[in-house]
């Protein structure tokens, strides 16, 4: 058992590990219903970084080549298999940071890399973040662009929880940007046809950053498309691994 790592249900004999990158200032067991939606034999593992649920305690991090490299060594155990790398919005951006300092031997075992809600690294955010501001503003801004699920803006101890690593993850997700070479693995990106927050062409350009196989898949809804429609989410993504 890990600290960096929420494992729902540990598969006898996985074909394929799926790594769920959670979005910013959002923990791991967003991701906890759907293991019962998935095939038996692809294993979910849902990242935890400090800030966040049983890492509360601990300062979570403000670099992006510390979380990427230190994300990277907790996961290695679990790298042993074929595995897809899946981000939502902050947590597409983790996933390829994390991506791009694979050795070798990881990246052979690599299957895809889903982006899901995400801007590529070659575009700037369309709203900047108010990650150093007071908490009423940035709770608003947030409620304005519909930039958190509703059951964490109507819940207050949920937001007190939450806003310290959702700071810091805002604050990463400012300033991203990325110089990893395109390599040969496929790229799928979910998008939201209503999306407030990244727009379809800045989740397209997700295609200039492999020399793989690219496609992007459109759902109904706002940025939390993932929450909202999530059977249709997890189905294609049953899809995905089971096609790798």
């Amino acid at each position: 058992m890990s600290r960096w790592w929420y494992r729902p249900c540990i598969a006898a004999t996985p074909r394929m590990r799926l790594f769920c990158f959670p979005y910013a200032g959002g923990w791991p067991s967003v991701y906890r219903s759907w293991v019962a939606q998935l095939p038996a034999d692809i294993e979910l593992v849902a990242i935890r970084t400090p800030g966040r649920e049983s890492r509360f305690a601990e300062m979570p991090y403000t670099d992006w080549t510390a979380l990427a490299a230190d994300t990277l060594e907790a996961l290695r155990p679990l790298l042993d298999i074929p595995f897809v790398f899946f981000g939502h919005s902050f947590g597409g951006m983790l996933a390829h940071e994390v991506e791009s300092v694979l050795h070798d031997r990881e990246r052979a075992m690599m299957r895809t890399l889903i982006v899901s809600g995400c801007r590529n690294p070659s575009e700037k955010p369309q709203h900047r973040a108010p990650f150093d501001a007071p908490s009423e503003t940035l709770w608003a801004w947030l409620a304005d662009i519909d930039g958190t699920p509703a059951e964490v803006l109507e819940n207050q101890q949920l937001r007190a929880l939450a806003e310290p690593s959702l700071r810091a993850d805002l604050e990463l997700a400012d300033t991203w940007t990325s110089a990893a070479p395109a390599v040969a693995r496929p790229i799928v990106t979910f998008g939201g046809s209503e999306d407030r927050i990244v727009s379809r062409k800045q989740i397209e350009g997700w295609r200039n950053f492999t020399a793989g196989a690219y496609r992007h898949v459109q759902f109904s809804g706002g940025h939390f498309f993932i929450h909202s429609l999530e059977a249709q989410v997890v189905a294609e993504v049953s899809n995905i691994c089971q096609a790798a």
